[in-house]
């Protein structure tokens, strides 16, 4: 039997994003197309294919998207950032979320932060899956060091009382352990730093959701 590779690509992506060599299907494996951006504070690699809709996020409300996410990252060092639900332009529906994550580069014994974008969206006959990994590069971690000084100095007051502010989970208040999202990950931040990858991770769901 041929091995099955996608060759349309039902999604229109930013042109930044650049098609690289299509993933055929192989076993537990469907085939997928790879996209790659490559930018001055991000390096990001989009895997888009179709699934089952048991596996999707759901689309019903964004409590179930929280729900299936804190599920799904039991156990694991993983930060919830945001959620989202909503209609494309031409009106299909879709779900999202935005997780984070700590990886350490050896070569630079430096730890940084990898994004993952989860998306769905719900076409006539499938489920189109975006799956995106965007990493930290160069001196993303700037946005962090200049918000903390930037708050501490104009939102808090102090340095003890912006520390304790600064990690929250965004959908539990009570949630006070492990990795969580930072105060400097706002969206309200983001265009002040648009080529930090939770930026472009953004930026790209916006995106898609206002050309499809």
């Amino acid at each position: 039997m041929a091995e099955k590779i996608l060759t349309e690509e039902p999604i229109k992506l930013p042109a930044d994003y650049i098609l690289q060599d299509p993933v055929p299907e192989g076993p537990g494996v469907p085939a997928a197309l790879i996209y790659k951006l490559d930018s001055r504070l991000a390096a990001a690699e989009l895997l888009c294919f179709a699934g089952p809709e048991e596996r999707s996020l759901p689309f019903s409300s964004e409590l179930s998207i929280i729900e299936a996410v804190r599920r799904r990252t039991k156990g694991t060092r993983t930060a919830l950032i945001e959620v989202g639900r909503g209609m494309t332009r031409t009106g299909m529906t879709y779900s999202y979320s935005i997780t984070k994550h700590e990886y350490y580069i050896k070569s630079d014994a430096f730890l940084c932060m990898e994004y993952t974008l989860d998306m769905n969206i719900d076409f006539p006959d499938l489920n189109w899956f975006i799956n995106g990994s965007f990493l930290e590069e160069g001196n993303s971690v700037d946005r962090d060091t200049e918000i903390m000084q930037s708050i501490a100095r104009d939102r808090f007051g102090n340095a003890d009382r912006a520390r304790e502010a600064w990690r929250r989970d965004p959908y539990d208040p009570e949630l006070r352990e492990g990795l969580l999202m930072c105060y400097s990950e706002r969206a309200e931040f983001d265009q002040n730093y648009p080529d930090h990858p939770l930026s472009k991770v953004r930026e790209l769901v916006r995106f898609i959701t206002r050309n499809n």
